[in-house]
């Protein structure tokens, strides 16, 4: 009896501890999904009139983050890019936290930083927010920026990728299935400056080696 006892103890399902638990209970996005949402919220964000186009482009900043001042610009953030990307996503989303420009949380209090977005409108000025996305830890960092029309930008930006990507992310010890999102925005020089957009996404596991950027086809 005893034998047996123990033989059905052993054949039943393990509990699991609540270490267990609390990693498969913590919420992850994909870059995939990530995108397809940002595609979306940029299409039904931007003015299809040319005078509110170039309002938004006067407000960029706004525009794409929701951050309001002299400085980003002033626009409706009912109606901006990141926040109704979020939104959509049906996540938290808050400025500045943790000096970052943008992070999506799962409902509740804010923590675990889902989603980190660093978004520059200067892609001279990228290169500190490439650094400081590979000095945090969250499943999936975003980073926007811009080519000015300049397609040579565009090596010069795979260049800084890959060099911080050597030189930072090591330290700070990133689960191998991180993943890195880039949106670029290239803008063509002489026409309305609406920007068409390029991606880039690769797991910390793979790393930028292999990786391009690509044609999203968004854009009015």
């Amino acid at each position: 009896m005893q034998a047996s006892h123990e033989a059905a103890k052993d054949c039943s399902p393990r509990r699991k501890s609540w270490v267990e638990r609390e990693i498969m209970s913590v919420q992850t996005l994909s870059a995939r999904v990530f995108l397809a949402r940002y595609v979306e919220a940029f299409n039904e964000c931007s003015p299809k009139v040319t005078e509110d186009q170039d309002c938004a482009w006067k407000n960029w900043t706004a525009f794409m983050t929701g951050k309001q001042g002299k400085v980003s610009g002033f626009w409706d953030k009912d109606k901006a890019v990141l926040p109704q990307t979020a939104e959509k996503l049906k996540l938290k989303w808050q400025l500045e936290y943790l000096h970052l420009d943008l992070v999506l949380f799962p409902s509740g209090d804010p923590w675990g930083n889902l989603v980190v977005v660093e978004h520059e409108n200067e892609i001279r000025g990228f290169q500190n927010e490439i650094e400081k996305l590979m000095s945090v830890l969250a499943p999936l960092k975003v980073g926007i920026t811009y080519d000015g029309g300049n397609a040579e930008k565009h090596s010069e930006l795979m260049e800084w990728i890959h060099r911080f990507f050597r030189t930072r992310h090591p330290l700070i010890l990133e689960a191998p299935q991180t993943e890195y999102l880039f949106l670029l925005g290239a803008v063509n020089k002489g026409v309305r400056p609406w920007p068409t957009w390029k991606y880039l996404t690769f797991t910390c596991g793979d790393g930028p080696e292999g990786s391009t950027f690509r044609d999203i086809g968004c854009g009015t």
